[in-house]
């Protein structure tokens, strides 16, 4: 289906179907997400990431920063977040 095809069916639906489908694909999207970042935190925590800057295995815990784990890498001493290098940055 192309995407013309897909914005005339839309449009065909009721405005009450319409917002429940919206409601549908925001909670899809939000899981998504929340998913996305329980999963980055857990690898780094653990200890199977890397520094996005210098790509060491070694770093340490470096507080929080606005809800985000922060990290500082032992090789180039700089500090990173679980977004850093991602689209959620």
């Amino acid at each position: 289906m192309n995407l013309d095809k897909l914005k005339e069916e839309l449009l065909s639906l009721s405005e009450e179907n319409r917002e429940e489908l919206l409601s549908v694909l925001s909670k899809k999207s939000e899981n998504s997400l929340s998913s996305q970042r329980v999963s980055r935190r857990e690898l780094l925590n653990n200890k199977q990431g890397f520094c996005p800057h210098c790509l060491h295995e070694k770093y340490v815990r470096f507080g929080i920063d606005a809800g985000a784990q922060r990290y500082k890498c032992k090789s180039c001493m700089r500090s990173f977040t679980e977004y850093t290098g991602t689209w959620m940055a």
